[in-house]
């Protein structure tokens, strides 16, 4: 099993400042291209500040494990989960789209002046692709872990009107 991590260099993450794509530098997505064709087991662990697109590389890995921007302890985190001693268990805050133009505010971005106009309103982040039933890579709240979770032998009863339904 290959263990690979990607990420975005200091450059291109900071605060006060908006990127212009959402792409992981092409370096490390040929990496990925010229290991996962030799070695097919290959776990991709990411680290970044904001979405990177993954929709041109994410079938050559097979689990993808967001890390954002882990600070010091982002290591021991990351081994913790790896080796099974922690569930990861974590949900996306941030949906992930095919593409930089699938965004909500790419009609907008990147302003005029150092204004940015926010145009989608409402419809910001996960609203946006949802209202406009947008294909996207990994959904908002999207995330798995090591267990499957099933429910059984469900019963519904409905008190006080004395009738009962089961599912």
């Amino acid at each position: 099993v290959v263990l690979l991590f990607l990420g975005l260099p200091d450059h291109e993450e900071s605060e006060g400042f908006d990127r212009s794509h959402i792409q992981l530098p092409a370096s490390q997505r040929e990496l990925l291209a010229a290991i996962s064709a030799v070695q097919p087991a290959c776990a991709v662990l990411l680290s970044n500040g904001a979405v990177v697109q993954t929709s041109d590389w994410q079938d050559q890995a097979q689990a993808i494990l967001e890390l954002w921007l882990g600070g010091q302890g982002g290591g021991a985190a990351a081994a913790e989960l790896v080796f099974g001693r922690r569930n990861p268990s974590g949900k996306l805050a941030e949906t992930v789209p095919l593409q930089l133009e699938d965004t909500p505010a790419f009609l907008n971005f990147p302003g005029h002046a150092g204004v940015v106009r926010y145009g989608e309103g409402l419809y910001v982040g996960y609203r946006g692709y949802d209202k406009r039933r947008q294909a996207v890579s990994f959904p908002f709240g999207h995330g798995l872990s090591y267990t499957e979770f099933a429910y059984s032998d469900l019963q519904l009863a409905v008190v006080g009107c004395g009738q009962q339904a089961s599912i």
